[in-house]
């Protein structure tokens, strides 16, 4: 009899440990609030707080999903946390590894602070992750590596922060990435890496004002939804691509000025970018005639050459409706 109970009970254990794996958020559910109730005290142990934003709406007696900046989801039945908009709040401190507790978190923005210290490795664990914007905060060191393994991102916001070093390849893990701003940082050096050629989703490529320095990155080609690229102020050498616009078809604006770019402007390498409004190509090294027309870039509207070695005059541009003259050559 003990040997048929015992075999009852191996099969009634083995089917309930199948319902568990069936079932992951099981037995978790009725805490997950807690423990981003949890993450969220804890991040705010490690707030400056001057206007008193958070002081006393972030507290036990208040739901969390009535908290200030906390947003959680209306479609399950156990409510998690699932978006952290502290962004304008004048808030400062560092942000501590139990931000990454918020396992259900879609979008984080932190934009337009004064946080400091380094992206908290724990952000790493946030798989469901599809925004995340540090923007305009003091955050230093290198851009972490581990940004490669959230691999759900569209938008990846870094600029105006204080970040330096190269940009890491981990980066090409990113394949839904849409938008990355990496702007105004200042202290990005090397090359844009060729293995970025994976971001073929890429919309919004801006890195303007960095120190990044290499021939144009033959990446930024594959590109194919690109919409703005934007690599102004850099240290960037060599000639545009001949065929970049058969490769950008949907590029609306071209921002390449101070740079060390040379050559011709050869009205072919523009002509296939139909939907081109912008184009700034001032300080850089180029040198020839200024073309007169530039083919199926109807859409053109402001043009900057300034500050190259071209030859022409600003009649030449009379057909555009809205331009933004060149002021000088020499």
């Amino acid at each position: 009899m003990s040997i048929i109970l015992q075999h009852f009970h191996f099969h009634y254990a083995f089917f309930f440990l199948l319902l568990l794996l069936q079932l992951p958020n099981f037995g978790s559910s009725f805490t997950n609030i807690t423990t981003d109730q949890s993450a969220l005290l804890a991040i705010k142990s490690h707030i400056l707080d001057p206007n008193k934003i958070l002081q006393s709406n972030w507290s036990t007696a208040t739901p969390v999903c009535d908290w200030i900046g906390v947003f959680c989801n209306t479609h399950r039945r156990h409510k998690r946390v699932t978006a952290l908009d502290l962004s304008f709040k004048g808030l400062a401190g560092s942000l501590p590894s139990q931000i990454g507790n918020l396992s259900f978190l879609v979008k984080l923005d932190l934009r337009n602070n004064s946080f400091s210290g380094h992206l908290p490795e724990g952000l790493s664990k946030l798989r469901r992750l599809k925004v995340l914007n540090s923007g305009n905060n003091n955050f230093v060191g290198n851009i972490p590596a581990w940004l490669g393994s959230l691999k759900k991102l569209k938008f990846l916001g870094l600029y105006g922060c204080r970040f330096s070093g190269a940009l890491p390849v981990s980066l090409s893990n990113l394949t839904e990435l849409q938008y990355f701003f990496l702007h105004e940082s200042g202290a990005i050096a090397g090359n844009i890496p060729n293995e970025y050629s994976s971001l073929r989703k890429m919309k919004y490529f801006i890195l303007r004002s960095n120190g990044l320095a290499a021939s144009f990155p033959p990446c930024v080609l594959n590109f194919s939804m690109l919409q703005f690229l934007d690599l102004s102020n850099n240290s960037i050498s060599g000639h545009v691509p001949l065929d970049i616009c058969s490769h950008l078809p949907s590029i609306s604006g071209i921002y390449l000025s101070h740079n060390q770019l040379k050559g011709k402007i050869v009205p072919s390498n523009i002509s296939g970018c139909s939907l081109l409004s912008e184009l700034s190509l001032s300080f850089n090294k180029l040198e020839g005639p200024i073309p007169r027309k530039f083919g199926n870039s109807t859409s053109l509207r402001n043009l900057d050459l300034d500050f190259n070695n071209l030859m022409g005059t600003k009649e030449v541009y009379t057909d555009f409706t809205l331009l933004h003259y060149i002021q000088s050559w020499k």
